[in-house]
């Protein structure tokens, strides 16, 4: 008895286990997949939301140029892409997933090597912020989500 009572158990298990990974969330508009799952793992689950990490200098004279790098501090994650100045008006916002491009974003960034690359004169003293960055990943499911970025800057004037 006591052995027909863990097969049940061990059954019970695996059916449950393959039921909730069976499910699948991620949703596609004209071969475009939907932007949904930013919160979401592809069964349900939450996603856990990646750090995201900047590297440069501290402060830059007025008018030097200042080089910012910036990455996903998780491996699991590709950064494929990145724009400014998305439009927030797009009522079902779609990724191309063969040119990792957003809709309502025009202005790209440069991504190399799963690090986003940004170089730039800046122009008048104090601590400015940069623009609002919406970051596109992959993960190995192949599943796109998007991450709002944004950072400060110390702009020193020039004595």
């Amino acid at each position: 008895m006591r052995v027909f009572l863990l097969l049940i158990t061990i059954l019970f298990g695996v059916s449950c286990k393959n039921r909730n990974e069976s499910i699948d969330l991620v949703e596609y508009q004209d071969g475009k997949q939907l932007l949904t799952m930013d919160k979401l793992e592809r069964n349900g689950r939450e996603f856990i939301i990646p750090k995201i990490h900047r590297l440069s200098k501290d402060s830059v004279l007025v008018g030097n140029e200042l080089l910012v790098k910036i990455f996903l501090g998780r491996n699991d994650l590709d950064l494929v892409n990145a724009f400014l100045d998305c439009d927030s008006t797009v009522v079902n916002p779609t990724v191309d997933t063969t040119t990792y491009r957003i809709s309502g974003c025009s202005r790209g960034l440069i991504v190399q090597n799963d690090t986003i690359l940004i170089g730039f004169h800046p122009t008048k003293p104090g601590v400015q912020r940069f623009s609002e960055i919406t970051i596109l990943t992959k993960d190995r499911k192949k599943v796109f989500r998007t991450l709002k970025y944004s950072f400060e800057y110390k702009v020193v004037a020039k004595q």
